[in-house]
């Protein structure tokens, strides 16, 4: 377990150690700025992407039958790629480009690591400001344990990823055609189609009620909902799941939520509160399907899509709190109790003790 304690906390501490650099380099051109910057913020990033990397067979759930994929495809004839195979066409186009350069599963996994640590990392440093505290709560509310396991939606979370910036310039071409991508490697992805049409969202307290009384209305609908994508993704997701123990990640992406949203209401005329108030919009749709995680298990991994943009608006809203001293104790709350619900839900037994490969 140790392993990957240090590896959230890390960037909280490089997060330290870029403070007092910045106090005392004072005279960077701005690309200069922006490069150090970017270099810290993948430093800091590492530790945790490494024990992706090179993690064993038997850490994570999946992580054994991903290995066991590739190295089934290695043989396989482009002509006959998903003869026989559920999996989307985008991945195993994926798998088997992989295959021309290298047949070693483990090479194959440092490979999807890098492609999730670059993502990620690129992500986060669109967000000045927040990068570290963004990198700290992807390490301990869910989105990192779930980069063990998940190779496939991770690929296509990925992918959204770096559709964000198409998103935030509005050109919507650019947005379909990454999004499209995205459904070849896991049909989830187009439930991320809302998020550009959500982030350029007016300020309206009729629509913010809507939206509130549609996530309060979803319990009661959820079946009926899952069934329905089912049939239209043809995935074999009919009945209900065991919501085992959501009911924590549930709580508190509820209590982030309604931080964040007080939060923008009450410092409405602070100049970054808009773009806040945007990537909120998106926000929503975490709350939404964790909503519904409390039917059924299902709804969980869609969520991660949304996920990254609960964890921005989070780290930004805490620094939006004007008195120093609250801050600073309200953010030794916040870390202290995701810290804590982290440990809870990676102290299993696949994933702890940590294997190298």
């Amino acid at each position: 377990m140790i392993y990957y304690i240090f590896a959230v906390l890390f960037p909280l501490l490089i997060k330290h150690i870029n403070h007092e650099n910045q106090c005392k380099l004072t005279d960077l051109s701005d690309t200069q700025a922006l490069r150090r910057r970017k270099a810290w913020v993948y430093f800091a990033a590492l530790p945790m992407f490494v024990l992706i990397a090179f993690r064993s067979a038997s850490i994570g759930p999946d992580t054994g039958v991903y290995r066991w994929m590739f190295t089934h495809i290695i043989d396989k004839d482009w002509s006959v790629l998903q003869s026989g195979e559920r999996v989307e066409i985008g991945f195993l186009v994926f798998e088997k480009m992989v295959s021309l350069f290298t047949t070693d599963e483990f090479v194959y996994q440092i490979i999807c690591a890098i492609i999730y640590f670059v993502s990620v990392v690129e992500f986060a440093c669109n967000f000045k400001g927040v990068e570290f505290d963004f990198l700290y709560l992807y390490g301990t509310l869910g989105l990192y344990k779930f980069m063990f396991t998940g190779v496939r939606q991770c690929l296509a979370m990925c992918i959204c990823l770096w559709s964000f910036r198409f998103i935030k310039k509005r050109k919507f071409i650019g947005f379909i055609a990454l999004l499209a991508l995205a459904f070849t490697f896991h049909k989830s992805s187009i439930l991320f189609l809302p998020a550009y049409f959500l982030y350029n969202r007016k300020k309206s307290s009729v629509i913010s009620l809507l939206m509130t009384l549609f996530i309060i209305v979803l319990p009661f609908i959820t079946q009926g909902l899952q069934a329905w994508m089912a049939s239209f993704l043809s995935y074999d997701y009919i009945e209900i799941e065991s919501i085992q123990n959501g009911y924590l990640t549930f709580m508190c992406i509820l209590i982030i939520s309604v931080f964040s949203i007080y939060m923008i209401i009450n410092q409405a005329s602070v100049e970054k509160v808009d773009a806040i108030r945007k990537l909120n919009n998106i926000s929503y749709l975490t709350l939404a399907f964790w909503t519904m995680r409390l039917i059924t298990r299902v709804a969980e991994r869609p969520s991660y899509y949304f996920m990254f943009f609960t964890m921005v608006v989070f780290a930004y809203c805490l620094n939006l709190i004007n008195e120093c001293r609250n801050r600073i104790m309200i953010k030794l709350v916040a870390y202290s109790l995701t810290f804590i619900l982290f440990v809870y839900k990676m102290n299993v037994s696949l994933y702890v003790p940590y294997s190298f490969n």
